[in-house]
């Protein structure tokens, strides 16, 4: 069972990111109608801190808490605000996953500190049947309590099925001589035409569209095609893009999502850049079983881009192409997928909580895809020391689990050029390398992300300075595949 305070308490620079709330009676307007009571709990009027009233929790110690029903992986946010005369209280806050059975699968404590708010930020184990949410104090000073919180990101989501072909969207940008839906940021620069690179010189142009690929655009109308270069015509409803609309100064960060053009075309070239290559002879329990087809158990456990930040099926905005674990899980057939990814996770996170949120999943293979939040502080040493642990970690619950170690596309090099940053995310690649061995493979993301740059632009792939766009996403889910299955 885990037990320890999740990365995000909300004294940091995050913000809970729902706003529905699912406590029933969460401000104790209603006395303490949907909440189970023990110790000394009492509501108070003349305490209050906002509304008709709040908890009091005095000296002897007590709690109150609710039951959520949750079924399986759900982004949750749970929050409650403290106050207290004294300096110091042992007030907390606290989340508990239970299976069908009552088996306690994660638990998660935040303390107040020197915010009054104290909230946790989290994703749900794989197995959760159902959540308590706890607000409690330790015998000591009295703490009056208000403004409990708990937003389920995931509730009201509506799922669709992705509106492209995903066999389409899953054969190698760099096999053949189709490319399909290639995004292009059409950019206009000091007021010249806005334009914008594909990755080879098209012989035939299939279909230009907009970001849901339900608006098409005419060449010779829309646009014109210059060797690689896709140029915008004037006065056509094509979507475009200033560099004015860029956003300046240091950290720069601008939104490209909708911004986009898809480009389905055919062409005569090769691709010369490095590509991902077949690693199997390290995964010979995964290869065993997809040639036996028998079905893979497969973990995902990465940040906000293996989670799928940004893609359209995440956005759950047309063409609902899914996150990169799923386009693999597709790909592969026969697969239990389990995506234990989080935003804002850092290696130390999963680190932290690899033995009980992956370990216990039992997984044949496990990808593990960290870096973006971790190279403003951590060198590639400590980096690669996290994902050794964590790797042991689950290797103690389940010791014939397999891994994939991916490395992180790159940042837009125009977000930051400062080292030990750019050195930093780099580094982390090598680091990754140097694991690959028997029951470890590596697919090294962060030099084909550099390579597609270099062919195109970051901005022609990107929904953010840190985020893949649909394309992007779809050549994490390419790279994996290539790398897992045998020759």
């Amino acid at each position: 069972m885990i037990s320890s305070v999740l990365f995000l308490l909300v004294n940091q620079t995050m913000t809970p990111p729902a706003k529905v709330n699912y406590l029933i009676n969460p401000g104790f307007d209603n006395e303490l109608v949907g909440w189970e009571v023990k110790g000394d709990v009492s509501v108070s009027s003349e305490e209050r801190v906002k509304g008709k009233s709040s908890v009091r929790i005095g000296k002897a110690g007590g709690s109150l808490s609710q039951t959520y029903k949750v079924p399986g992986e759900r982004i949750l946010w749970i929050s409650a605000s403290f106050h207290s005369s004294a300096a110091k209280t042992n007030a907390r806050i606290s989340a508990t996953c239970l299976d069908r059975s009552g088996k306690v699968l994660l638990s998660l404590t935040a303390e107040p500190n020197s915010n009054p708010t104290a909230g946790i930020y989290f994703k749900t184990h794989s197995y959760t049947d159902r959540l308590i949410v706890k607000i409690e104090n330790v015998q000591g000073s009295a703490v009056t309590v208000d403004d409990a919180q708990l937003n389920d990101e995931d509730k009201t989501i509506i799922r669709h099925n992705p509106e492209v072909s995903l066999d389409e969207a899953m054969k190698p940008f760099w096999e053949g001589h189709r490319i399909f839906n290639e995004s292009v940021l059409l950019l206009s620069s000091s007021g010249e035409s806005a334009s914008g690179r594909l990755l080879f010189a098209p012989t035939k142009i299939i279909s230009v569209t907009d970001p849901t690929h339900r608006i098409k655009f005419t060449r010779g109308v829309d646009f014109d095609v210059k060797g690689n270069q896709l140029v915008a015509r004037g006065n056509s409803k094509i979507q475009t893009m200033s560099d004015k609309e860029f956003a300046t100064g240091e950290f720069p960060w601008t939104r490209f999502d909708g911004r986009h053009v898809f480009v389905t075309y055919e062409h005569k070239s090769l691709w010369s850049r490095p590509y991902p290559r077949s690693q199997g002879e390290f995964l010979p329990r995964t290869v065993a079983k997809l040639k036996a087809r028998k079905q893979l158990r497969l973990a995902a456990f990465g940040d906000s881009i293996t989670l799928g930040i940004n893609v359209s099926g995440f956005l759950n905005t047309p063409p609902y192409l899914p996150p990169w674990p799923s386009l693999v899980a597709h790909k592969l057939g026969n697969v239990k997928l389990f995506n234990v990814a989080l935003g804002g996770a850092s290696s130390q996170w999963a680190k932290d909580n690899a033995k009980d949120l992956v370990g216990s999943l039992k997984p044949d293979l496990v990808l593990i895809a960290f870096g973006m939040n971790d190279f403003w502080s951590l060198t590639p040493k400590l980096f690669i020391a996290n994902i050794k642990n964590a790797i042991d970690a689950i290797r103690s619950v389940h010791p014939a689990t397999e891994f994939l170690l991916i490395s992180s596309m790159k940042f837009d090099p125009d977000y930051t050029k400062e080292e030990p940053y750019v050195g930093n995310l780099a580094g982390y690649a090598s680091e990754l390398r140097a694991l690959s061995g028997k029951g470890v493979a590596f697919f090294d993301m962060t030099e084909l992300s550099q390579a597609l740059y270099s062919a195109k632009s970051s901005k022609d792939l990107t929904t953010d300075p840190m985020h893949p766009d649909d394309f992007l996403a779809r050549c994490y889910a390419q790279g994996v595949v290539a790398t897992i299955q045998p020759n």
